[in-house]
């Protein structure tokens, strides 16, 4: 839906993805890739912003070596 205020256009009809995390930022992909009108809401501060992934080191498959 899209209102106009003054001189502003706003476009109330969104789908909704909360946090910026890898899920997050996966499901706003997929949703958009299916013509979505997708917003993604984020609480943290861009420093700390990603959720757990931002904690990972690696997303790796370990060494045939490790024990």
């Amino acid at each position: 839906m899209v209102h106009t205020t003054g001189d502003a256009r706003v476009v109330s009809d969104y789908d909704v993805v909360v946090g910026c995390g890898m899920a997050g930022l996966s499901a706003g992909i997929r949703a958009a890739e299916q013509d979505a009108s997708v917003v993604i809401l984020e609480k943290l501060s861009k420093e700390h912003r990603g959720g757990h992934t931002r904690l990972t080191e690696s997303f790796g498959v370990p060494a045939a070596d490790t024990d």
